[in-house]
């Protein structure tokens, strides 16, 4: 809880921590919380981590706004997601397909598996 209060040391609510921390407008912060719910329960550490691993990926604030669903996932599932897409050669230049559902995510997997195998042959 102490590292969650000094996230957030500075700021009044979440919606301030999303805002500076993304380089946004306070409106576009309110915006994500209102639109995505699992980021509305998320901690100030949790939201934290997934930025700093997405600015570490290469990603922008603008990929994150864009799509800002990942925020709701976990680190450990995007990092995975990112790496079996890069170890079939597929860089994904937005953050949608790493929100898809299980099912969906497979489906895609599966496909880009089925196209670096016929591009071999």
């Amino acid at each position: 809880m102490r590292e969650e209060q000094q996230l957030l040391l500075g700021h009044n609510d979440i919606a301030s921590f999303l805002s500076d921390s993304l380089k946004c407008t306070r409106n576009a912060a309110t915006g994500i919380l209102l639109r995505v719910p699992s980021v509305r329960s998320a901690s100030a550490i949790k939201l934290n981590e997934m930025i700093q691993f997405l600015f570490a990926q290469g990603f922008t604030k603008d990929h994150i706004l864009e799509v800002p669903r990942v925020l709701g996932h976990s680190v450990e599932t995007v990092e995975k997601r990112i790496s079996e897409l890069g170890s079939h050669g597929f860089t994904p230049n937005s953050l949608f397909i790493l929100c898809y559902t299980s099912n969906h995510y497979n489906a895609f997997l599966m496909r880009i598996r089925l196209d670096s195998v016929e591009e071999d042959v």
